[in-house]
């Protein structure tokens, strides 16, 4: 795993290089690096800051990367972001670039995957999967403390049948859920917020609705001693 920890960290610095190249000024910093895990599959990602333009910042990237062949770098633009990506051996290497919040500043994150390590077992949900529902996406992150994991699900039936459905599966598992309509604005209108207990676990999630039926995104944490110390 340190190939992976390496290139993203080092594709993150040339990035630094890049904004000054591309008219922009010194970049800001590097704010952290962190491990994750998709489906199984491990991510190391790099968040950093940069000053300049996001589009300007990634054309000098795909020129500095530029390789004739099927490894050519490409680029993309993705709602407000743009996006490059590149193949080299065995580790795919993605950067991705939007305008921050502050003027002239662009918030980049730079993924490095190695496709030559095996995929794991991605976690499964602490209970039990009601009729209807189904695990689309599962995202582990491997350096927090309370080590969350976030599960995608995709119901097929509406949230308020949805949320039945699993709130008995919660129950069941041994969990205290509680949900309650989620407040309007927000972009969350007409779905339900829930949070469930356990001894040592606690979940936090929304039901929303979906053309299909409706999405589920679930936050499980393992509570560290001073933070289950603190739970009602």
């Amino acid at each position: 795993m340190l190939l992976t920890r390496r290139a993203s960290a080092w594709v993150g610095w040339s990035l630094l290089a890049l904004a000054g190249h591309a008219g922009g000024a010194t970049a800001a910093e590097v704010s952290r690096h962190a491990a994750y895990r998709v489906n199984g599959v491990r991510f190391d990602v790099v968040t950093l800051q940069l000053a300049g333009d996001a589009r300007r910042i990634a054309e000098a990237l795909v020129e500095d990367w530029h390789s004739p062949g099927p490894a050519r770098p490409r680029l993309q633009q993705r709602g407000d972001a743009w996006v490059v990506g590149r193949q080299r051996g065995t580790l795919h290497e993605t950067v991705e670039l939007r305008a921050g919040r502050a003027r002239g500043v662009v918030d980049g994150r730079v993924a490095s995957v190695d496709l030559a390590q095996p995929r794991r077992d991605a976690s499964a949900p602490p209970f039990a999967l009601p009729p209807g529902l189904r695990s689309l996406q599962v995202v582990e992150d491997l350096g927090a403390a309370e080590r969350p994991v976030v599960f995608l699900l995709a119901s097929r039936v509406g949230v308020e049948p949805t949320w039945t459905r699993l709130r008995h599966a919660l129950e069941r598992a041994g969990l205290s859920p509680a949900a309650q309509a989620a407040a309007a604005g927000g972009g969350l209108a007409g779905s339900r917020v829930f949070q469930a207990r356990g001894s040592r676990m606690w979940l936090d999630g929304v039901v929303r609705p979906h053309a299909a039926g409706a999405r589920v995104v679930v936050v499980q944490r393992w509570a560290t001693r001073g933070m289950h110390d603190a739970q009602p």
